[in-house]
Formats: structure tokens, C-alpha cells, sequence
């Protein structure tokens, strides 16, 4: 009886043993075939990954130097009180250049031709698409800080460029963008030193605006 029993011990050990061994050999098979695939530019559980990245750096001196108020508003074709709704990420015609287009709709306009109530397509350099090949495409404006939706902003705009895809673009990147906070006391300029995060340690919002009218209507 006893016999027996160690014969089925062994039996048991010997099939454990085996399996254990059958499921090592498969798992550095796999490893090695992912790994292959991987080096052939495949992902180890689908086609070959073509997806590439190309980055892009843009910088221009007008987007660090801010200028007075009075020439910040001499450049503006549209001067309005705004909030954006919503942005997408464009590529531009020639495909070396990414803009992030805003929907903006217009709570008070102070200089130009639009209407309060109105929406209008605002653009900023700098974004991510996909190209056609899969390619990434990631155009860097580290100087431009962007708006966010949801937020209301005090907007110095101009004539997009016209191979472009919305009808306004920012004065002087983000020179020309300044965030009204929520409890509405003082502004937060977007286009403030880079060396410091933006804070609302600007002038108070009713008198910047006021400002700003008073000089629009001199133009």
C-alpha cells in the first residue's frame, strides 16, 4: 500500500514537473517573438506601428515683449470681453504648422465690427495632430500661454493670416490675452513674464476696462 502511494507521489511530482517546464519554454518563446517584434518595428500583439513624431519649435520675439497699452490697442482690429466654448488642433496648408482655433463667444465688444452675442473663430500658434501617414505632428510655441474654455478673457485680436483657418488671431501671441478670474477683482495677464506663472496681482478689471475703452474711442 505504502508502495503504491510513492509511486503516485512520483507520478504526480513527475507531471507537475513537466508542466512547469512546457510553460517556461512557451514564455520565453513569446517573450523572444515580441521582442523580435519590436525590433521589426511591430507591436507584439498587432500590425507594425507606424506611428512617428515630429516636433516642431516656433518662437517670435513679439510673443515675449510686451508693448503699451495704447499700441496693443492701435494693432487690434477687434478689441472684446469673451468666453471660449470649445478648441480643436489644425494643421496649416503647407503642413509645417499647427494652430489651436477657438469658438469664442462675445459677451461686450469694445473696438471693431462684430457683435456682442456673436461666436467668432479665434487662433493660436502651437498643437498636436495626426498627419496622414499616422505621424504625430507637435508644434511647440513655449512663449504663447493659451486660454482655457470656460474661462473670460479681455481679447486684443487681429486679422488672422489668410491661408489660415479661423478669422482672428491674438496680438502679440499671448500679449494680447488677459483672464478675468471668477471674483472678478484683478486681471491676470497671459502674456507676463515666463519666468513667473500667471496670477492675479494685475490691475483691477474695471479700470483696465475702462482704460481700453477710452483709448479705442480716440482711435
Amino acid at each position: 500500500m505504502i508502495l503504491k502511494i510513492r509511486k503516485r507521489t512520483l507520478a504526480v511530482i513527475s507531471i507537475l514537473f513537466a508542466s512547469g517546464v512546457i510553460s517556461v519554454w512557451v514564455g520565453i518563446q513569446i517573450s523572444t517573438n515580441a521582442q523580435i517584434g519590436q525590433d521589426r518595428g511591430q507591436s507584439p500583439d498587432g500590425p507594425p506601428n507606424q506611428s512617428r513624431r515630429r516636433v516642431i519649435e516656433i518662437d517670435e520675439i513679439e510673443w515675449r515683449q510686451d508693448i503699451p497699452l495704447p499700441a496693443k490697442v492701435g494693432q487690434s482690429t477687434v478689441i472684446a470681453i469673451g468666453v471660449p466654448l470649445r478648441n480643436v488642433c489644425r494643421p496649416s496648408q503647407d503642413g509645417n504648422h499647427v494652430t489651436t482655433d477657438y469658438e469664442v463667444q462675445l459677451q461686450e465688444v469694445i473696438k471693431g465690427e462684430v457683435r456682442p452675442g456673436s461666436i467668432i473663430s479665434v487662433s493660436m500658434p502651437g498643437g498636436l495632430v495626426t498627419e496622414a501617414d499616422q505621424t504625430l505632428l507637435e508644434v511647440r510655441a513655449r512663449p504663447v500661454r493659451k486660454m482655457q474654455n470656460g474661462r473670460t478673457y479681455v481679447l486684443f485680436l487681429k486679422a488672422a493670416p489668410s491661408n489660415g483657418n479661423a478669422e482672428f488671431t491674438t496680438v502679440r501671441g499671448s500679449q494680447g490675452l488677459y483672464e478675468i478670474p471668477p471674483n472678478g477683482s484683478r486681471l491676470i495677464h497671459l502674456g507676463r513674464s515666463f519666468e513667473l506663472p500667471p496670477a492675479d496681482d494685475g490691475e483691477e478689471v474695471s479700470v483696465f476696462v475702462q482704460a481700453v475703452r477710452r483709448l479705442s474711442r480716440n482711435r
